[in-house]
């Protein structure tokens, strides 16, 4: 079987030769969804690694959202926060989410702005 594009078949319809009759292809895969608790367990079981499990968290605090908003890494990792094999908690690096997000930011994808605040008493 042989099918091939003729010059007045649309992009997305496949012409078979013998048949000389259009065929449309459609898409029938469904979005995946994905909750917190599913994202949790994968990342505690070791089924994603560290980079996948903080690209799809920061994904799912976005949802809906536009434009900066102020990010707290500590929060982030708390709120993240899973568990080992003996149930005690498995928690991100403050420092493997930053880099992540420097990692982003170099790449395209992701804004980031940093503002420094600093309170000292000596």
């Amino acid at each position: 079987m042989t099918a091939t594009l003729t010059t007045d078949t649309a992009s997305g319809q496949f012409v078979h030769l013998e048949l000389e009759e259009k065929v449309e292809l459609k898409y029938s895969r469904a979005p995946v969804t994905l909750s917190m608790h599913e994202l949790i367990r994968d990342w505690s079981e070791g089924l994603i690694n560290d980079d996948a499990y903080i690209r799809f968290a920061l994904k799912i605090e976005r949802v809906g959202q536009e434009g900066l908003e102020e990010f707290d890494v500590t929060k982030f990792c708390e709120d993240w926060e899973g568990y080992t094999n003996s149930d005690k908690p498995k928690r991100l690096k403050e420092a493997k989410v930053t880099g992540y997000i420097q990692k982003l930011q170099q790449k395209g994808a992701a804004t980031v702005e940093i503002k420094m605040q600093l309170s000292l008493d000596i």
